[in-house]
């Protein structure tokens, strides 16, 4: 089972832009979170886990993702491990599949523009009194 649970703050704002995945041209938001964590002898040390969200959760978290919100991130964690242009082998620890929640919500908060509420819907016939 991989399951993954890490509360930090968000990096940079939100990368959102539509990838080609299997020829169709898909949502993707990318982001990178900080967590702290302390050692006994007072030291701290910042562990970096890049998150990407994908489809329609992605275009609608995406207007929320900015630099410095406080979120728990959900997900699968992977090791991604690449080449740079210059040749060098590099890894990052990716959170896939991540369900987000935001930590530091403020009332007085627009909401963006992007945010789509559905409506909710009530059949009769399945209320189970």
């Amino acid at each position: 089972m991989n399951i993954c649970f890490v509360s930090g703050n968000i990096v940079a704002d939100a990368e959102y832009k539509e990838v080609p995945v299997g020829g169709v041209h898909t949502p993707r938001c990318r982001f990178s979170v900080a967590v702290n964590e302390k050692k006994s002898n007072g030291e701290k040390i910042v562990n970096y886990f890049e998150v990407t969200l994908w489809r329609d959760y992605a275009t609608k978290m995406a207007p929320w993702m900015k630099k410095g919100r406080k979120v728990n991130v959900f997900g699968n964690i992977r090791l991604n491990k690449y080449k740079t242009s210059n040749n060098e082998e590099r890894a990052e620890l990716q959170i896939a599949n991540a369900t987000v929640e935001l930590t530091d919500k403020k009332p007085s908060e627009e909401v963006p523009a992007t945010r789509v509420i559905a409506p909710t819907v009530i059949i009769p016939e399945e209320l189970p009194f």
